[in-house]
């Protein structure tokens, strides 16, 4: 019994994960789409501006928001839950009253600092209007957050994956090829930003007349901006920490060093960053899910997914980890173009950070048992760690100096969490079967890089498609071989099977044989 009740909560997770998926696949291909793009045809001077004029939106946005995504959800979902229509009402309407003046005020506050922050603070004048007009998208972008998190709270995922996966990311990459094609400079990837941002706010609008009419309601309100900010506070303080984690190291290298500098160093990091899609669909249903076991009491079935979701993600993970690192030069060649590929070395550095950081979901376990004051030291320290690691290695480096930084802190991250969340719980998701798949990677892809070395001088994107494929046969038939599957890998491809409406049963059968 505990094995079937197993397995149905990773089907869950599996079906979730999947609707998930889709929309951080496809919010990732057309953002990378965007950056690429710009990389290829604005050049790297422009593409280094604008990463350097984003990271600084990021900042100001941060603190637009006030942290009221989470609480949005929570209340949402809870009053829902009770059938409180008034206080479900007050949560809309209290969070719109809430974040429209706060990013009125970052906005602002944006578009007067920000020829002090160009000229003063990067010295690069240009970055003067970039910063003005991407100012303007701050109160369309914090209202639409907040719409996001009312479609998450109503459960209405297909309104947050068609606006926030797709409708944005689409309209940036639609806009930047229309502002490339009739001649604007670096001021049009802003504008393409910004216009994006205001047709995903006005379609998103349209959205919430059909998940709540809020308009159109007789019912009274109840105010909630108490119960919001109380709830939200911390997280913005939590939100600001990660800010600093995430850009930092653009910052400092347009303050250190240059724009060119900033643009390459922007080709390796969303390029590794493409480790994050597998681990973050999972999330989504796993937090949820542990904790409804925990509160059950249901340690073994507990334990059983643990493992499962965090071997599946070794497995899916650590090839691309694998692809990215031997083939760094050719991959950031092809998508970007050779003024990128001194980035390769940064490449690799934040794989190597971001494949320790999401290879487990220690992080949730502590959430589970409610250990978020470990979870707020654990990112303060890093925080702390991470600056100071970067105002020390990137006068000195560059943007290897900022790789080494950001890879260090992730590293830290996952054995702080681990060492915590094991502490607590006396759980490890690790298990022989990972090493098994570090095994087949490692011999996999030593063979295919070998023979790619013998035969090709070059790389078109059709034989490194080739060889991509070549190394993944190789991968999953060593597994095979090392018999790393067992019956619960089984019971999630039939989910998937189910899901998609692909026939994968010979492939099921294949893995049975190596049991």
């Amino acid at each position: 019994m505990p094995e079937e009740v197993g397995n149905g909560y990773l089907k869950t997770i599996v079906k979730g994960a999947g609707i998930v998926f889709i929309g951080l696949f496809v919010s990732k291909i057309l953002s990378y789409l965007f950056r690429i793009f710009i990389a290829r045809y604005f050049g790297l001077g422009d593409y280094g501006l604008f990463s350097l004029g984003l990271a600084v939106l990021s900042f100001f946005a941060t603190f637009a928001i006030l942290g009221l995504q989470t609480g949005v959800i929570r209340y949402t979902a809870h009053y829902r839950a009770k059938g409180d229509k008034k206080r479900v009402k007050g949560v809309i309407t209290s969070s719109i009253k809430l974040v429209l003046p706060a990013s009125v005020i970052m906005s602002f506050l944006m578009l007067i600092s920000s020829p002090y922050l160009a000229i003063n603070v990067f010295k690069e004048p240009e970055l003067v209007n970039v910063l003005l007009i991407l100012s303007l998208s701050i109160p369309f972008s914090a209202l639409f957050a907040v719409l996001v998190s009312v479609f998450t709270g109503f459960k209405q995922i297909k309104y947050k994956v068609c606006s926030e996966s797709f409708f944005i990311n689409l309209a940036k990459l639609v806009f930047i090829i229309a502002f490339g094609a009739w001649g604007f400079g670096v001021v049009g990837i802003a504008w393409a930003w910004t216009i994006a941002t205001i047709l995903a706010l006005m379609l998103s609008a349209y959205f919430l007349k059909k998940v709540y009419p809020i308009f159109r309601t007789k019912v009274v309100s109840i105010p909630m901006k108490k119960e919001l900010l109380s709830y939200s506070l911390p997280l913005l303080f939590t939100a600001s920490m990660s800010f600093f984690v995430l850009w930092t190291d653009t910052l400092m290298l347009g303050y250190f060093k240059n724009v060119s500098d900033v643009g390459i160093y922007n080709a390796a990091m969303p390029t590794a960053q493409l480790l994050i899609m597998f681990p973050n669909a999972l999330a989504a249903l796993f937090l949820p899910i542990i904790t409804e076991l925990h509160a059950k009491n249901k340690i073994v079935e507990l334990k059983k997914v643990y493992k499962t979701v965090t071997r599946w993600t070794f497995y899916i993970n650590f090839p691309m980890f694998l692809l990215l690192v031997f083939f760094s030069r050719q991959v950031l060649n092809l998508l970007f173009g050779p003024e990128y590929i001194t980035g390769y070395i940064p490449l690799i550095i934040l794989s190597m950070g971001l494949m320790f950081r999401k290879s487990v979901q220690s992080v949730r376990i502590l959430e589970m048992l409610k250990k978020t004051r470990n979870i707020l030291y654990i990112v303060i320290l890093t925080t702390v760690l991470n600056v100071s690691l970067n105002y020390l290695l990137i006068p000195l480096y560059g943007m290897r100096g900022a790789a080494i930084a950001t890879m260090v802190t992730y590293v830290a991250a996952f054995f702080l969490y681990f060492f915590f969340s094991y502490r607590f719980s006396k759980m490890t998701p690790l298990s022989l079967n990972m090493m098994k798949a570090v095994v087949a990677g490692i011999t996999s892809i030593a063979i295919v890089h070998s023979a790619a070395r013998l035969l090709f001088a070059s790389f078109s994107i059709y034989i490194l498609a080739g060889l991509f494929l070549a190394f993944l046969f190789l991968y999953g038939f060593i597994l095979l071989l090392l018999r790393s599957f067992n019956k619960e890998d089984i019971e999630i491809m039939k989910t998937i099977e189910r899901k998609s409406g692909l026939k994968i049963e010979f492939l099921r059968n294949v893995l049975k044989r190596f049991m």
